[in-house]
């Protein structure tokens, strides 16, 4: 009932998208203020156990509301150098980067499923975000450091999506992408 188009027919990027929204369902069901989602190919990085709670107690004291807060680095985007500031976490963006890690709050969950009320979903659950935050239903923001990634960008799973397998090859290509993404970012 939420899809239309491609979307509505059998296939590994309709099971994922619909999993992003039973999510919505449960948090909007049962009164739920905020919830973490990772796929189920996330890695976390090292710095997961003291960034996290930073970017949780970072979201209360700037009384954040209406938000889908990225965690990952899997699509190589980063905060610009000149937006970032010593001790802020989370930066406000334009879109999402991926949608293997984000919290999401009760309100952009309800957005979400008010909007399926009245449009169905004709994409992916990354882009279907990003055309309704684009619409004002809800905030994107990027934390920075980013504290996971998935396991399929940095070729450590194989992944049903894309049909890109696994390896070592494709572990150093992420490697070798990321350390060239995080220093152009330093130049903006």
């Amino acid at each position: 009932s939420y899809f239309e188009g491609k979307m509505a027919s059998p296939a590994a990027t309709v099971s994922c998208t619909c999993k992003h929204f039973l999510v919505c369902q449960h948090m909007s069901r049962e009164n739920v203020a905020q919830a973490l989602v990772l796929e189920d190919d996330m890695i976390l990085y090292r710095n997961w156990d003291k960034v996290f709670p930073l970017i949780v107690a970072e979201i209360a004291q700037r009384s954040l509301n209406g938000y889908i807060i990225s965690l990952e680095d899997s699509s190589l985007k980063y905060p610009p150098a000149s937006v970032r500031k010593s001790g802020q976490l989370i930066y406000r963006a334009i879109a999402g980067r991926t949608t293997g890690a984000y919290l999401i709050d009760l309100k952009a969950a309800r957005s979400t499923l008010e909007y399926l009320t009245t449009s169905k979903c004709d994409r992916p659950i990354g882009l279907f975000q990003n055309k309704i935050s684009r619409e004002g239903h809800f905030n994107f923001f990027w934390a920075h450091p980013p504290i996971t990634v998935q396991g399929t960008a940095v070729g450590q799973f194989d992944t049903m999506i894309s049909g890109k397998s696994k390896g070592v090859l494709r572990r150093m290509k992420f490697l070798i992408a990321r350390l060239y993404k995080q220093a152009l970012a330093q130049t903006r």
